[in-house]
């Protein structure tokens, strides 16, 4: 019976380990999309359906336990069922939209199962005991004394004897079959990644794996009070929420499983997910406690990156909104601001206020370009690139700029791969990453840009919930300032984070960088320590052979002249529009503008000459500007189309770049600026 009991365990423990190992792959799955991952699942649900099986015919003799395997049935298949419908959605989506779809009920379902393998547990190691005793009361049977009328002393020597016999023989089976289910037990708690033990309240004796000791670092000999000294361990934000736990367990008998911070021999904290049970006396006192303990400190990274990622990914839709309604406003606030200035040259005691404000709009302006950059929205025109040539240029204007007590080191790797990026945003880039160095050394200090080919495998990319494995070029920019505490790391992409003085930064530079290299393909990484400095890490894509191949030629600055073109404006803000008839009549042009796309082709059957199209991408009447540039494009193949954006989405661009032979005007853009996309565009007419 002992054998038995320790079978019904073996089955309890395995049924709740292969549940999680089921959910942890499908969530591997569902952070990285890597279909290798789900092979186990294939034989996993079948062994766990057996393994349930087996445990139905164990306590088939146990009405009481035969009802709790029956209730822990349909969560198990609910969890396996949740897990597959995981692995579903994420087939279908990328991360972020997948995370949206999935619903909630996970760790409830989680905790219901592990509520209900525990209850059993505990009932099979009450009866352990039990069993034990009863074991143990076999050893001291007393002698068989027969007597029947006529029958002889040795007749009844004879059946002592044989009494006697049969007594050391189930002793002895009973002995084996202890021994062999405690060696049983040993191999499931090595076997297993949690670290068991055992806590006999009255007494104080302890008993712990020997994983406990290793999941914390210490040898056998350091540990010799192994479950008090883990109470020590415990991070002291984590021990009221412990010790309420534990309370609650022993007072009102609920499930005890807390998850909590330990710390490692080697200094730093381990997630920890700690899981118990009480076994009670018969007036119901907590006397001993068995249970385990796990390392979840993976698990609680990923979705400490899933939350960030989730977080960055709707902080970025908010701001691009915000930065598209702004780039609308600067663009009319800018253009009638450089009209107001062409037009009042005569009065001086104006101009000065004008300046002021053109000043404040282009600040302006630069804060909405870098909002785009954080949420990803800006066009990117990514062409293979020199990034060693680049950093050769930029090593004097930053010499001028940083100031000469500022050391600068290149390390320019060599055979250096072509980088597919938007050069000028690169630049800007490693422009910001200077400038916050130069800040963290206020005395003095040394600037090191490094570049190197890079490979990214799997090992290197798991702790990345964005990063994919790869072949990459990467920039490093690092310096030997005052470095950051890893809660100001955490946050440093953050839009609108800054450790710096008020006034004296936006905090957003580092978010233009971030948003920039992830809307390029690439990956960011910061490695700061207090003291010693920081290091940004930009991991930029390749360039592939086909894009290096293709020929990107370089347009001279094309003339002002209008030649009087008629232009067609289909733009949806009015402010806009009509800044658009003022600066393009100075110009020269004649102008016919509409607020949709439906107006825009009416007006086109209408017009007997249209030289150029100029329309924004977003519009209201059921039509986008690429819509309508498509439209004109079937009815006048000759007309040259020029979008306007304030916002980039994908209809003129996917993945962050323009789509071929897009050429799109950014908002805000000033006269000049508009001047020479239109005269470019008529010029390709030609």
């Amino acid at each position: 019976m002992v054998e038995h009991t320790y079978d019904v365990l073996a089955q309890l423990d395995g049924i709740g380990s292969q549940v999680d190992q089921y959910v942890n792959i499908s969530r591997v799955f569902v952070l990285t999309g890597t279909e290798d991952f789900l092979g186990p699942l294939e034989d996993l649900r079948p062994q766990i359906a057996d393994e349930m099986a087996s445990l139905e015919l164990l306590v088939a003799d146990n009405p009481e336990q035969l009802a709790r395997l029956i209730q822990l049935g349909p969560p198990v298949a609910r969890r396996l069922d949740m897990s597959d419908n995981y692995i579903a959605i994420r087939r279908r989506s990328a991360l972020a939209e997948a995370v949206e779809e999935i619903p909630e009920g996970g760790e409830s379902l989680a905790a219901e199962i592990r509520e209900r393998i525990s209850e059993m547990a505990m009932v099979e190691t009450q009866l352990l005991g039990q069993r034990r005793a009863e074991a143990a009361a076999s050893d001291t049977a007393a002698l068989v004394t027969v007597s029947f009328a006529g029958l002889s002393g040795l007749g009844v020597l004879a059946l002592t004897v044989a009494a006697l016999r049969r007594q050391t023989i189930e002793r002895l089976r009973a002995e084996k079959s202890l021994r062999t289910s405690e060696e049983r037990l040993r191999f499931v708690i090595r076997g297993t990644n949690d670290g068991v033990w055992d806590w006999n309240i009255d007494t104080g004796e302890q008993y712990t794996s020997p994983r406990w000791k290793e999941l914390l670092g210490y040898p056998e000999a350091e540990f010799s009070d192994p479950v008090s000294m883990f109470f020590d361990t415990v991070h002291p934000d984590e021990r009221p929420a412990m010790d309420a736990a534990l309370k609650s367990h022993f007072e009102e008998d609920t499930p005890y499983s807390v998850e909590i911070r330990a710390q490692h021999k080697d200094g730093g904290y381990r997630w920890m997910l700690m899981r118990g049970e009480a076994l009670r006396d018969a007036i119901g006192k907590p006397v001993r406690m068995v249970g385990a303990l796990a390392d979840i400190t993976e698990r609680k990274q990923a979705e400490e990156q899933l939350r960030q990622a989730q977080k960055m990914e709707a902080v970025g839709q908010l701001t691009g909104g915000v930065a598209h309604d702004f780039n609308n406003i600067l663009t009319s606030v800018i253009g009638n601001l450089e009209l107001l200035k062409e037009t009042g040259r005569d009065r001086p005691d104006i101009q000065g206020f004008v300046e002021a404000a053109l000043r404040s709009s282009n600040r302006a302006a630069t804060l909405t370009r870098q909002l785009l950059a954080f949420s990803r929205k800006q066009a990117l025109s990514p062409v293979p690139l020199d990034i060693n040539e680049l950093v050769g240029t930029m090593t004097q204007l930053l010499r001028s700029t940083l100031g000469e007590n500022i050391e600068i080191e290149t390390i320019r790797g060599p055979k250096l791969r072509k980088a597919l990026v938007d050069g000028g945003q690169l630049e800007t880039s490693l422009l910001n990453l200077a400038l916050n160095a130069r800040d963290a050394m206020p005395e003095a200090g040394k600037l090191a840009i490094e570049t190197a080919n890079v490979t990214i495998d799997w090992d290197h990319a798991e702790g990345d919930i964005d990063m994919t494995p790869g072949s990459y070029v990467m920039v490093a920019v690092g310096d030997t300032g005052v470095g950051m505490t890893p809660e100001v790391v955490n946050e440093a992409f953050q839009p609108f984070f800054t450790t710096k003085e008020p006034g004296k930064g936006s905090g957003l530079g580092l978010s233009m960088v971030y948003g920039f290299v992830k809307q390029s393909g690439g990956h960011v990484a910061i490695d700061s320590e207090v003291g010693r400095g920081t290091t940004v890490k930009l991991y930029l894509p390749h360039a592939v052979a086909e894009w290096a191949a293709v020929q990107h030629p370089t347009t001279e600055k094309a003339s002002q002249a209008s030649g009087g073109a008629l232009i067609l404006v289909v733009e949806d803000d009015p402010d806009v529009r009509e800044f658009l008839e003022l600066a393009l009549g100075t110009l020269g042009y004649a102008v016919v503008s509409c607020e949709d796309g439906p107006s825009a082709l009416a007006k086109l059957e209408e017009l007997h000459t249209v030289d150029l199209l100029l329309t924004d991408v977003v519009l209201p009447g059921g039509m986008t500007g690429k819509e309508v540039a498509d439209r004109v494009s079937s009815i006048r193949p000759n007309i040259p189309i020029l979008f306007s954006s304030g916002y980039t989405e994908n209809s003129v661009v996917h993945d962050g770049k323009l789509d071929a032979g897009v050429k799109l005007l950014e908002k805000p853009y000033k006269r000049e600026k508009l001047a020479r996309y239109v005269r470019e565009a008529l010029d390709k007419k030609r």
